[in-house]
């Protein structure tokens, strides 16, 4: 009877785990890539990333190879926003929608200008180039900021 008990108690279990699965899906990887086109005034070649010293009122462009690996054409939004620390002390990236802070000598994000959507067709590659303006007067210290690039809403992944 014990074991009747027993199997009765894993069959039921076992209907239990099975009845309450659900599908899932695996985020799919990016359609698109970008990599930074690395000048000959950077500091430093092989870092991935743009560290660059220039003097007041110079001009920079700074480049990117935007790569579409789908078979469909793509629509990227471009955007470039300062260097922030959020509320969990983590340092972002993203145009934020609060003030800027009022001890910052210069807003970076008023420096740099880029188009804001880039359109990729099928498997094409294409270079981006956006334009970096130092301010009139020098400083001292580091601005930090970064270049925001992601894919238009579509609805593909929408049942």
């Amino acid at each position: 009877m014990k074991k009747v008990k027993l199997a009765l108690a894993v069959f039921i279990s076992f209907l239990l785990v099975i009845g309450s699965a659900h599908p899932v899906w695996a985020q799919e990887g990016s359609d698109f890539s970008v990599t930074p086109l690395i000048g000959e005034n950077q500091l430093g070649q092989d870092l991935g990333y743009f560290n660059l010293l220039l003097a007041p009122q110079a001009t920079q462009k700074l480049s990117f190879r935007l790569t579409n690996h789908s078979n469909r054409a793509l629509s990227i939004k471009t955007s470039f926003g300062n260097a922030f620390t959020t509320n969990l002390g983590t340092v972002s990236y993203k145009a934020p929608n609060h003030q800027i802070e009022p001890s910052l000598s210069t807003d970076l994000q008023k420096r740099v200008t880029l188009p804001s959507t880039v359109s990729l067709k099928s498997k094409e590659s294409i270079i981006l180039e956006a334009k970096l303006t130092m301010p009139k007067e020098s400083f001292q210290g580091i601005l930090a900021g970064g270049f925001n690039f992601e894919e238009e809403s579509t609805n593909r992944h929408q049942k």
